[in-house]
């Protein structure tokens, strides 16, 4: 679990907790499903990050993707995206 917003002034913290289930993969890629707890699904990216886990071609949590994912690679994440969320 990771501080999801913190209000130091206020002294208030939230935390977002991400239950994580791999659908299969092998040693270099997996295709997951993430579930948050909260309205936090942007916090997804973070925790997989933490996790050691980071998405392909995120450019804010995954430092050891030197370039962007193709367009197919893109195309093909956005299309499983949204068939998860709109189930």
């Amino acid at each position: 679990m990771m501080p999801l917003v913190t209000n130091k002034a206020k002294g208030d913290t939230f935390y977002v907790e991400s239950e994580c289930r791999t659908i299969k993969g092998n040693q270099y890629v997996s295709s997951v499903e993430v579930v948050t707890h909260k309205e936090a699904p942007h916090q997804i990216r973070a925790h997989l990050a933490l996790a050691g886990c980071p998405l392909i071609g995120d450019p804010k949590y995954n430092n050891s993707s030197p370039r962007p994912p193709s367009q197919d690679i893109r195309n093909a994440l956005n299309r499983e995206t949204t068939r998860s969320c709109c189930k």
